[in-house]
C-alpha cells in the first residue's frame, strides 16, 4: 500500500488498518507543515520521520528510522539528498512496480 497525501496524513490507526494485508508506506506534505514518512509493517509503526530533520522525533526511536532508512533500495545518502526521489524509489521496490505515467493514470482509491 502506498498512500500520497499532498495536505496532511492519516493517523497511525489508519495507516495501520491499510497495512493490514501488507506493509504500507504513507508520505504527505503541504505548505503549511512539514513533510513526513512513515512506514508500517505487521501492525507496527516500524519508522515515523520528518525527511528534512530525520532526527527531529522519531518515532520509535533515531536507531530504528536510521536503520529503516539505510535498508531501503535507496540507501541513507539518497534519502539525505533528495527525500521525494528516495521515496519513490521506496515506494516502487515495495509495489513491484514502477511509479510513472501508467501508475498515475490508473485508478487509486482516495482514504478519507
Amino acid at each position: 500500500m502506498l498512500v500520497i497525501q499532498p495536505n496532511g496524513c492519516p493517523s497511525d490507526d489508519t495507516l495501520i488498518a491499510l497495512a493490514q494485508h501488507g506493509p504500507c508506506l504513507s508520505v504527505q506534505w503541504s505548505d503549511t507543515a512539514p513533510p513526513g514518512v512513515t512506514y508500517i509493517s505487521e501492525g507496527q509503526v516500524v519508522a515515523s520521520f520528518d525527511p528534512f530533520d530525520q532526527e527531529s522525533d522519531p518515532v520509535p526511536d533515531d536507531g530504528s528510522v536510521q536503520r529503516w532508512i539505510a535498508s531501503t533500495p535507496a540507501g541513507q545518502e539518497m534519502w539525505d539528498e533528495d527525500w521525494a526521489l528516495a521515496t519513490l524509489i521506496t515506494a516502487e521496490a515495495l509495489c513491484q512496480s514502477a511509479v510513472d505515467d501508467e501508475w498515475v493514470r490508473a485508478t487509486h482509491v482516495a482514504v478519507p
